[in-house]
């Protein structure tokens, strides 16, 4: 991206990060169960000129200016989708609730948990333009979680409701995890540690 170069931050990413997994739903509480987020890396997208210590301050915006950091994302995104038919994005929708009207109305695929609704995207959909929309229809404003999954054998869903053993797989099988920062104007993506 021209004017901007990615980086890689410390401890303190990965806290905020535990911290947006924590206000999370099911899933992201999920996440940090079976994870060890301190175990991680973390990285964004920050301008050129940045110093590493503002691109810390994560609950600030003005760092990032227009549509850079999303489109980032969304390059993350399609890059992992492309990788494989077993590759997914569940976006968790923090203001749906699985008895509203509107579900109907959503274009992105839409799953649901007890009462939370939740965005997939799979290797069919990795086009950027069908990962921006579900971004934008499972982003709130005071909280936005993806999570790239590579799914084990066997475990296509078949119905439009997780059970909670779909909420434990994918948990389980989290290779990447989007979470908003900058005051809703970018992202940091985590990255589980291969051993």
């Amino acid at each position: 991206m021209h004017g901007y170069r990615e980086v890689i931050l410390g401890a303190t990413a990965m806290e905020y990060v535990q911290g947006r997994l924590a206000n999370g739903l099911s899933l992201a509480r999920g996440v940090l169960t079976a994870h060890d987020i301190l175990a991680g890396s973390v990285r964004a997208l920050i301008p050129l000129n940045a110093a590493k210590s503002t691109a810390e301050r994560f609950k600030q915006g003005g760092l990032i200016r227009g549509p850079a950091a999303h489109d980032w994302y969304i390059g993350v995104v399609q890059e992992f989708l492309s990788n494989g038919r077993e590759h997914l994005c569940v976006l968790e929708n923090a203001m749906a609730r699985s008895g509203d009207s509107g579900l109907d109305h959503f274009k992105s695929r839409v799953f649901v948990y007890g009462d939370e609704v939740y965005h997939v995207l799979d290797a069919n959909e990795a086009a950027a333009q069908c990962i921006k929309l579900a971004i934008l229809e499972a982003q709130s404003a005071w909280i936005s979680l993806g999570f790239m999954i590579v799914a084990p054998p066997g475990s296509a869903q078949r119905t439009k409701r997780f059970s909670s053993s779909d909420l434990d797989w994918m948990a389980q099988s989290v290779k990447r995890i989007a979470v908003d920062a900058y005051d809703g104007e970018g992202w940091l993506i985590w990255e589980r540690q291969v051993r």
